[in-house]
């Protein structure tokens, strides 16, 4: 037992020092997990001091006493930093619920080998979005749904380079990025509704399955952050309308997305952490519905998939998706 504690105490504070590395990276992503092992430790731990501490007087060793006490001290230490992540990033973004929504949006990575179209067009016809946007939508997807599309929606952006479509009941207009063919990582386009403009990311970055797509996500976030401060600013204005939704492929513990979103600091909210908690990616559900490994239990979930909204925008409400056939929960909200 007291090995397992050493062994615990080790690699949780690795995953806060080293969270910079590829391999503290994808430990720190499942940080919920963490502190619950820290929880389970601390109260082993002060088991084994009150046990030492109220023992028979031969168990009361000077050695047993503190090397206890150091292990109340580390895993009340490391859960102490787990919890302050956690609390200081959920229920910090306030919903306006009293004001008019003006559009409806649904978005969701619907996972490329989802074969159920039968749930995608009866979900988009009951929740009856203004827009829809999709990521791993591949060509089968669309040559299943593209009747059903194009006559819900007036305006259709299929984009198989990227797997990715966007449709709509208002007009919609692709914009320029910086970045062309495969290296294409997210979209920006406009929807005019009325007279009123809203400018529209959809992020579908790599996800961190090895060192190098660990790095192409991370180039990619910086792409994403550089054009939106330098190559976009003046096409939204001081008051612009925009939201960025998307599987980012990163959770808010990581060091990657804290610079992220500092580089957005003061002109894009994260309207996830109204949540009280949300993990939108469960890693077994991708492993059964691949194929790879088919009993696992629905254990090992995230929070990769997130929605940034400028200060200009108000968000009416924000709940969780599911489709059955993905890995992923996706969100569909309401915007003034």
């Amino acid at each position: 037992m007291t090995f397992f504690l050493i062994l615990l105490i080790i690699g949780a504070g690795a995953s806060l020092l080293l969270r910079e590395s590829y391999l503290g990276e994808l430990s720190i992503s499942f940080l919920p997990y963490w502190g619950a092992a820290m929880s389970i430790g601390l109260l082993i731990s002060l088991w084994g001091l009150w046990k030492y501490l109220h023992g028979k007087k031969e168990e009361k060793t000077r050695f047993c006493i503190q090397f206890s006490a150091l292990f109340v001290v580390g895993f009340g230490s490391i859960l102490g930093g787990f919890l302050w992540k956690f609390h200081n990033f959920y229920n910090h973004y306030q919903l306006s619920g009293d004001s008019q929504a003006n559009l409806k949006v649904l978005f969701s990575n619907i996972y490329k080998d989802n074969l159920g179209y039968d749930e995608l067009t009866g979900t988009l016809a009951r929740e009856n979005p203004d827009v829809a946007m999709f990521v791993e939508f591949e060509e089968h997807h669309y040559e299943h749904l593209k009747g059903f599309l194009e006559k819900q929606f007036p305006f259709v952006e299929y984009l198989p380079w990227s797997t990715s479509i966007v449709v709509s009941k208002y007009p919609l207009t692709l914009l320029p990025t910086s970045v062309k063919g495969q290296k294409w990582r997210y979209h920006y386009f406009q929807i005019q509704k009325g007279d009123q403009y809203y400018l529209v990311y959809l992020v579908h970055t790599s996800s961190p399955t090895s060192q190098r797509h660990f790095n192409n996500r991370n180039h990619q976030l910086k792409i994403i952050s550089n054009d939106f401060l330098t190559m976009h600013q003046a096409s939204r204005g001081e008051n612009g309308k925009v939201f960025m939704g998307g599987d980012f492929n990163i959770s808010p513990w990581s060091k990657y997305y804290e610079e992220f979103s500092n580089e957005l600091s003061g002109t894009m909210d994260n309207a996830t952490r109204s949540f009280p908690y949300y993990f939108s990616w469960n890693l077994a559900k991708l492993l059964r519905i691949s194929g790879t490994l088919e009993g696992v239990p629905e254990l090992l979930y995230s929070h990769i998939d997130q929605l940034l909204v400028s200060k200009s925008l108000k968000i009416k409400s924000l709940t969780p998706l599911q489709f059955s056939g993905s890995d992923h929960k996706g969100f569909l909200f309401e915007i003034e």
